[in-house]
């Protein structure tokens, strides 16, 4: 039943990420294995959902970005309000994606 369970997950996830194309941006290193399963093309900024950016670390995240659009950014829990407030304003959509790597919210 585990492989079933897998299997239609990552059929799941292939439809999900299919349906967003574009670039993505990840919070974390750990979301590379989901670009190279996915095909995603993805840049990986390594912010923390509870610290907001600093200034240069905003500058170098919109060079990245450049001109491009739609961008996503995963994260492995919900960025602070004013992170996800300030990528809102960017045109940059906020996936919360747990990894399994913290323990589970109760």
């Amino acid at each position: 039943l585990l492989i079933v369970d897998l299997e239609s997950l990552d059929r799941d996830l292939e439809s999900a990420f299919q349906e967003l194309p574009g670039l993505w941006a990840a919070s974390h290193s750990a979301f590379s294995y989901i670009a190279r399963r996915y095909s995603l093309d993805i840049k990986i900024v390594h912010w923390e959902p509870d610290e907001s950016p600093s200034d240069e670390q905003w500058r170098k995240f919109e060079t990245l970005m450049g001109d491009r659009s739609p961008v996503q950014m995963l994260w492995e829990e919900a960025p602070n309000e004013e992170t996800a407030r300030r990528l809102a304003t960017m045109g940059v959509s906020v996936v919360v994606f747990r990894t399994g790597a913290t323990p589970p919210i109760t």
